[in-house]
């Protein structure tokens, strides 16, 4: 999927729209040898990290969902979000079934990340519901013609992408 700003292509594709009898829902799409922006934040802005163990329990999550499928380039949580900058290789070609879904090994671990980390935090803090919002985002990085162009301003998203994550 691709989206123009001010005839600039502002977003590639990095993800997939299905759509079933009851649901339109997005899957985000990792292809091999491309570098992505992945980001998500807390429910209604919700602070997703209380303490200090708490980045650790993330960080030890990634480490055993997130790394074996792809390369971690840098990270940054922040308490109430978190991105990742990942490089992808030919492990994301394994697709595995979920429910009715095909699922590459990213998306799957994400998945599997953010519900596993919800329900953590969740018991930590006697609390109930979403902790994060419902759709993680992704962003191509590895395009030459990512630039925003608006009125008077051109930004480079993917350097700017690298100097705020590290």
């Amino acid at each position: 999927m691709t989206i123009y700003y001010n005839s600039q292509i502002i977003c590639f594709r990095s993800f997939s729209l299905y759509i079933d009898a009851k649901h339109a829902f997005t899957i985000m799409e990792f292809l091999p040898k491309n570098v992505y922006h992945v980001f998500n934040q807390g429910n209604n802005r919700e602070v997703i990290f209380c303490q200090n163990e708490d980045y650790l329990i993330f960080l030890k999550e990634i480490r055993k969902l997130i790394f074996p499928h792809c390369e971690i380039v840098a990270y940054c949580l922040m308490p109430n979000y978190f991105h990742l900058i990942i490089y992808t290789d030919e492990r994301v070609e394994q697709f595995a079934k979920q429910g009715g879904l095909l699922l590459d090994p990213v998306t799957n671990g994400l998945r599997k990340l953010l519900s596993g980390y919800a329900r953590i935090f969740n018991k930590r803090y006697s609390r109930t519901g979403s902790l994060f919002w419902p759709k993680t985002k992704s962003k191509l990085l590895t395009e030459d013609s990512i630039v925003i162009n608006a009125p008077g301003i051109q930004v480079d998203y993917c350097a700017n992408c690298f100097i705020y994550v590290q």
